[in-house]
């Protein structure tokens, strides 16, 4: 599919870092060429998942829309054993405009076929800090998850 958004390949190389686990997450915002840019990247550890997870959130924009891949840390419910599973999200909050949200819909299959579809386990689409909420992305992960 094409995509009207360029994903660079400086955007690829820190998608992929985090996918393999030596970042622990990045956000790249929409330029106004209609092309992306690194935003925030973090390789610091947190004491704890949630933690970890509130870093990554609290970096995403306010008003305007953005891409952002995490590893998302948990511990399983089955067997107390912590995962982590690569999250990417689609981050349109309700304050951005309408044209940019169209964009970054559209062109989401093509940045995550660029930087690789595998190895993403799971795919979330943020509007608000509710829709990005830990337990809420947890669902998610564990309701894509083949071990839980």
């Amino acid at each position: 599919m094409a995509s009207v958004i360029n994903f660079n390949d400086e955007c690829v190389e820190l998608a992929q870092s985090v996918k393999r686990g030596k970042t622990a997450h990045a956000i790249f915002s929409i330029t106004d060429s209609n092309s992306c840019s690194i935003a925030y990247s973090s390789n610091e550890k947190k004491a704890s998942c949630e933690e970890q997870w509130e870093d990554f959130t609290s970096h995403l924009p306010k008003d305007s829309c953005a891409y952002g891949i995490a590893g998302f840390k948990y511990v399983s419910p089955t067997d107390q054993v912590e995962r982590c599973k690569t999250v990417f999200v689609l981050w349109a909050p309700s304050g951005s405009k309408q044209k940019d949200k169209m964009m970054v819909a559209f062109s989401s299959n093509g940045v995550v076929n660029k930087i690789g579809s595998g190895g993403i386990g799971c795919r979330v689409q943020g509007g608000g800090p509710a829709s990005v909420d830990y337990e809420e992305v947890l669902n998610q992960v564990l309701a894509r998850a083949t071990v839980k």
